[in-house]
């Protein structure tokens, strides 16, 4: 292909989704995928910040009831997430985009890409809990996955 883009043959690619795959393999309980290690790093993180707070816990007060003193800690935490996956995802399209004749070719031509489900995870968009909840997991990986998707989107104009 970038043969045909250099001698003009081709003079733009259109990119019909499945750019990557970011739940490589998940269906098949390969864990190594990028979905699968920014899970991990969610339910660890919820993990701690619940534990946290747990232990934070003012009991002692009038009603008796359990008031977690700093409410802040799971934003901090979303927020230390937030960069995490973004390198994690970023990772993806870098070792996908340098493929010598993959790159050659792109970086010659016009480029356009359409987001597919498995740029995000099998069956992103066909079930309402992906937009729903805002504080899932899903929620909040498919929209870094999606910034990751316009960041290099935005580089092949």
């Amino acid at each position: 292909m970038s043969e045909k883009i250099a001698s003009g043959v081709i003079n733009y690619s259109i990119h019909i989704g499945d750019q990557i795959y970011l739940d490589d393999a998940r269906w098949e309980g390969d864990t190594d995928s990028t979905i699968c290690k920014c899970q991990e790093l969610w339910l660890n993180s919820y993990k701690k910040v619940f534990l946290q707070q747990l232990s934070e816990l003012n009991i002692e007060n009038e009603k008796n009831e359990a008031i977690p003193k700093n409410i802040t800690i799971w934003e901090e935490e979303r927020i230390t997430l937030a960069n995490t996956f973004l390198k994690i995802i970023s990772e993806d399209y870098r070792e996908n985009y340098n493929y010598f004749y993959q790159a050659k070719a792109m970086r010659t031509c016009p480029n356009i890409m359409i987001l597919d489900d498995h740029d995000i995870y099998d069956n992103f968009g066909f079930h309402n809990i992906d937009y729903i909840n805002r504080n899932n997991f899903d929620y909040f990986f498919s929209e870094h996955a999606r910034i990751c998707y316009y960041r290099y989107q935005k580089q092949l104009w």
